[in-house]
């Protein structure tokens, strides 16, 4: 069969037809809304909206433009470096951030806004031609133990259809599924996190988390992945001394996307 008939027939039908199943499936116009980006030499996912000032602007993670800093420390008499990540940059600052487009990396134009919070969320206002938004964002009905999706580029990578004609000439990301495990903190009135039971890796960072809103029949943005959650396991060498690794708890955190939203209405976009 035709490889550019069975890609073709996969994306415009299979992703298309699945509202009213019990299990709908991720579709097509949020695939095409979550774009690769790339940060120094870090690659990481962020997602699109069309501001009312017609603008493209992504939505994404703060941490990926955080640099690493080590400071030196004493503790019982010993010298000893701790390592951290720090935000450098001032809210609508300029930064130098690529795009994967039509099979390459992509300067574009970007500031940056953040607002003064440990909030993992930033938006970057872009030269990107945008035609619409491809996502509804909002977290009214979204409950625990109900499924929902994380959408993004996991380790880098990404499908590329962009060299067969009739395809998007940007990538296509990576959709992993999970359950909404607990709420986090309450701040500032907002509900700050959601913890997600579903193995994240990097290169989602920044990416949204969609669940599917029964009444509205539509997938909504309820949040953008952070990062999981680490744990200490600890094993015995052969000498019995414990040697201890960081792992993924399976455990990812997701902050709400009202605190994306408040930027842009800042920005007065939306």
């Amino acid at each position: 069969m035709n490889l550019k008939y069975t890609i073709y027939t996969y994306f415009l039908f299979h992703l298309t037809i699945s509202f009213g199943q019990n299990a709908p499936l991720i579709d097509q116009p949020a695939l095409y809304g979550t774009l690769q980006i790339k940060f120094k030499s870090g690659t990481a996912s962020a997602f699109q909206y069309k501001g009312t000032d017609s603008i493209g602007y992504l939505i994404t993670a703060k941490h990926i433009f955080e640099t690493k800093f080590k400071r030196l420390t004493e503790k019982n008499k010993k010298k000893h470096y701790i390592y951290y990540d720090s935000l450098t940059y001032s809210d609508g600052d300029k930064v130098d951030v690529q795009i994967y487009y039509s099979g390459s990396w992509q300067n574009i134009d970007a500031q940056l806004f953040f607002d003064a919070n440990k909030i993992d969320i930033v938006v970057l206002k872009t030269n990107i031609p945008m035609a619409g938004n491809n996502y509804h964002f909002g977290t009214d009905g979204f409950s625990v133990s109900q499924e929902c999706y994380f959408i993004g580029y996991p380790l880098g990578l990404r499908m590329d259809f962009s060299k067969l004609p009739g395809f998007t000439l940007y990538p296509i990301p990576f959709v992993r599924k999970g359950i909404l495990s607990a709420f986090g903190a309450i701040n500032d009135g907002v509900l700050s996190t959601f913890f997600i039971d579903g193995h994240n890796t990097y290169g989602f960072s920044g990416g949204p988390l969609l669940y599917y809103d029964y009444p509205k029949k539509a997938f909504s943005v309820a949040g953008v992945i952070s990062g999981y959650i680490p744990q200490e396991n600890r094993k015995f060498k052969d000498d019995g001394s414990q040697e201890i690794a960081e792992e993924n708890s399976g455990l990812m955190e997701v902050y709400n996307i009202e605190y994306a939203l408040r930027i842009l209405r800042r920005l007065k976009c939306m």
